[in-house]
């Protein structure tokens, strides 16, 4: 974008017009996608992705220029910004999993595990698989909460992560961790059927 266009879409977006908001996303989604890629190590690029955090990084750009929190001032000035914010997302992701507990080394003896069950779903379900899946699924949620649900119901649509912990205002770890358990919980409940 020129300098005059580009502090013209960046006063509509403040203004809160979606299609300045849409014309930004269409023009630097693709670009700091390849950004996030380029700064996830392996082992990061297994807990974390890309686009999950450029998402988060727009929304956190959209939101806070409605507020008046940034000034664009050079055409370049926007990318700059753009970029900061992805980087500053992938550094606090980064941060959140070399803590104690989310240990990315943990990841590697997981790792050989990992890859043999999505093989195992490397194909479509035929129609009788799904509905037994759709069924295990609704015999696990019977006793959840509504919040936990709703996390769920959101996830099965396709929402993000964050984008699930914005809706139910709770913190990503938060929901992050109860997906976790989920997953664990049908992993679980599919072996022990398979046994029998």
């Amino acid at each position: 974008m020129e300098e005059e266009q580009t502090q013209h879409v960046f006063q509509r977006v403040r203004a809160g017009d979606q299609a300045a908001a849409q014309e930004i996303f269409d023009r630097y989604f693709q670009r700091l996608i390849g950004l996030a890629h380029s700064r996830l190590s392996e082992k990061l690029g297994r807990k974390v992705d890309a686009d999950d955090i450029v998402q988060s990084a727009l929304r956190s750009f959209f939101i806070r220029s409605q507020d008046g929190q940034y000034a664009i001032e050079r055409s370049g000035d926007l990318w700059k910004l753009l970029a900061a914010i992805t980087r500053n997302k992938l550094l606090k992701q980064a941060e959140h999993f070399q803590q104690q507990k989310r240990s990315l080394d943990r990841d590697d003896v997981l790792q050989s595990s990992a890859e043999n069950q999505a093989a195992l779903f490397s194909s479509e379900p035929t129609e009788e698989e799904a509905v037994a899946l759709s069924d295990e699924v609704d015999f696990l949620i019977q006793d959840f909460d509504p919040l936990q649900q709703q996390m769920l119901e959101l996830r099965l649509h396709g929402q993000t992560i964050p984008e699930i912990a914005e809706t139910v205002e709770r913190s990503e770890r938060t929901v992050r961790r109860f997906l976790g358990e989920f997953r664990d919980q049908l992993e679980e409940r599919l072996r022990s059927l398979q046994k029998d």
